[in-house]
Formats: structure tokens, sequence, C-alpha cells
């Protein structure tokens, strides 16, 4: 009510702008029911309309569903590559993954049962990932007509996904 005092648009106090027209009952009700529509307005313009209002990600949410969209899509291409490359390795190397992933055992171990130095038996398993992944990498090129992109995805998928166990098929 206490705007019925303050000046309007004219700078007059609004109660000085009642000319008897009208009934003073619904002279204030117009007036009263017009500044409750002017404030409901003002207050409606403080907020952001909703498509303006930035979305709040959960990152780690987003890369699971990302991951689980990868294994989906290209987890039937990773299993075949995986198999068919562990099948290209010969027996000595399938043994020394074996030997160092399985049962653990040291650089050192691995080299006494095989006759060679330690830092022979570290360089032979650099080697021997090299070639899992160069093999895995042109079976999905080839086979699987994968592009660059999509292969790149699949080793972000193996690496995601402890689902793809290279030992299983080496035994």
């Amino acid at each position: 009510m206490i705007n019925m005092f303050l000046p309007d648009h004219s700078g007059l106090s609004r109660i000085a702008s009642f000319d008897g027209r009208i009934s003073l009952g619904a002279w204030l009700r117009v007036i009263v029911n017009y500044q409750a529509f002017k404030e409901r307005k003002r207050k409606c313009n403080n907020l952001e309309p909703f498509e303006v209002v930035p979305e709040v990600t959960d990152e780690d949410a987003m890369a699971t569903v990302y991951a689980s969209l990868r294994a989906n899509r290209y987890g039937p291409f990773i299993n075949d590559a995986l198999k068919e490359a562990i099948e290209r390795l010969s027996g000595r190397e399938r043994a020394m993954l074996l030997m160092r992933y399985e049962e653990e055992l040291q650089a050192a171990q691995i080299a006494r049962v095989f006759g060679l130095s330690a830092s022979t038996v570290t360089r032979a398993l650099q080697t021997i990932q090299q070639k899992i992944r160069d093999e895995v990498a042109s079976i999905l090129f080839r086979k699987h007509r994968l592009s660059d992109d999509a292969i790149k995805e699949c080793f972000t998928a193996i690496i995601e996904n402890g689902g793809y166990s290279i030992l299983a098929l080496v035994k």
C-alpha cells in the first residue's frame, strides 16, 4: 500500500491521481492488481531462461557412458583381433608373457630360465607388446575395415575395460 503514496510516471503520488470517475474500491483494486502484475514481471525478469542455463555434466558418468558405448560397438572386433594376434606369437613369446604377467616373475628370473640377460628379456617383452599392438591394429584395419580413428577408439576401449585379457588368450 506504500506504493499508493509514491510518485507515478507523471510525478504525482498515485493516490492523488484518483479522479472519482469510478468508485474508490474499484480504482484501488485496479492499482493493486497492476502493482502486483509489475512486481511479478520484475521478479520473473531476474530469472534466466532455461535454454541459457549452462548444463552441468558429470565427467565420470560421461566417461562411463562412452566406455560402455565403445565396448558395445567394438567389443567383438577387439576380441577377434586380440585372439588372432596372440595366435601369431611363438611359443617362446607366449611363455615369456605368462612368466612375467601370470607368474609375476621379474626380468632377471625369466632371464635365468631362458639363459639370457635381464635387459634382453625386458627388450623382448617390450617387442612382444609392440608386436601385439601392431597385429591388433592390422587386423582391425584389414579384416574389420576400421578407420584409424576407430582403431584408436578400440585401443582406448582395451585400456578402459579390464575385460580384455591377453593372458586368458595366451593360456
